[in-house]
């Protein structure tokens, strides 16, 4: 996955800025990200890209979380786990094979996977409620409540006898 694309970057580097800007968009908003981006020095971006420990406010232990770039390289090694072996080429997706290397089966790399993913979100949950309890250094932070899912209401049950 060394290949030069146009623009001089390897196939890595670009993955890798698109694993990026997808994720942390999804998880912290677009706005937030680019004032994070645009501000990377400033002592409170500085904590949340490399971590801090904090006193979580439910169990008022102390907890730590990793940070932003702890969690964006687990999800760059998910997606890269599932598209390295994968070639582009003009006859369509290939897959390289060596004599000396056997490819994984398809579920052993999505378990690969998602437990990258798992990683990444848990840490994620930590950046979260840290976030959550500092809102007010974080105004760009906006976080609302997960919607609780559709549950159907049954409003009648008829009973049927044979």
């Amino acid at each position: 996955m060394s290949v030069k694309e146009p623009g001089g970057l390897t196939k890595y580097e670009i993955l890798a800025a698109e694993t990026t800007a997808k994720e942390l968009t999804d998880m912290l908003g677009a706005a937030f990200v680019y004032d994070i981006d645009k501000n990377q020095t400033a002592a409170k971006y500085v904590d949340i890209l490399d971590g801090k420990e904090f006193t979580d406010s439910n169990t008022g232990s102390p907890v730590k979380f990793q940070g932003i770039r702890y969690i964006l390289a687990y999800f760059i090694y998910s997606k890269y786990a599932g598209v390295s072996h994968v070639e582009d080429t003009f006859s369509g997706m290939v897959s390289k094979n060596r004599n000396e290397a056997v490819n994984i089966s398809a579920g052993d790399m999505k378990q690969i996977r998602n437990d990258a993913q798992a990683v990444a979100f848990a840490d994620f949950k930590l950046l979260q409620d840290f976030l959550n309890q500092n809102n007010d250094l974080y105004p760009l932070w906006n976080c609302a409540p997960l919607k609780q899912p559709f549950s159907p209401k049954i409003t009648t049950i008829r009973k049927t006898f044979n």
